[in-house]
């Protein structure tokens, strides 16, 4: 790629018959390279080339055991359930005409995945099949969702977690 970006540059400088100057191109070539990468890497960004599924979401997760759900969600599947039931109405939860939200369960899935452990927002969202944008909006609606609940819900844990 550096040597075709070099051959580009001397092909542009040898057809350039109107200039009346001698120049001598000094190639550096951690320059050209670093500019090639942010170019690529700002390509990527554009054309999102970063795969991404929902299969383990919808194919994986729910399908482990016991022990691997709390592992993977710092939550027994149980409790999941149940904060998915006490938040599910809350209104920052509720569509608005235009776009249609992902599922509570899924919010929350993503929200306690990405607390509960040190993954990367790539990971993230190219194991839950989201953009990356999403994963900040989750955990704002979930976070609020849980704080409207704390005087009720909210307790600390006993020995018996």
């Amino acid at each position: 790629l550096l040597i075709k970006a070099l051959d580009s540059i001397e092909i542009e400088s040898d057809s350039n018959i109107n200039s009346n100057f001698d120049i001598n191109p000094c190639y550096d070539e951690t320059l050209i390279s670093s500019i090639i990468s942010y170019h690529l890497n700002n390509l990527s960004r554009i054309i999102n080339i970063h795969p991404k599924s929902d299969h383990w979401y919808l194919n994986v997760l729910f399908n482990y055991n016991k022990i691997q759900f709390h592992q993977t969600l710092r939550i027994q599947l149980s409790s999941f359930w149940m904060i998915v039931n006490k938040i599910r109405n809350h209104s920052i939860f509720k569509n608005i005409p235009q776009n249609t939200q992902n599922p509570v369960e899924k919010q929350l899935a993503i929200v306690l995945y990405r607390l509960g452990s040190k993954v990367t927002i790539w990971n993230i969202y190219s194991k839950f099949g989201i953009s990356e944008d999403t994963v900040p909006l989750f955990i704002f609606r979930v976070v609020e969702a849980l704080k409207s609940l704390k005087k009720d819900t909210i307790i600390w844990p006993y020995n018996n977690y």
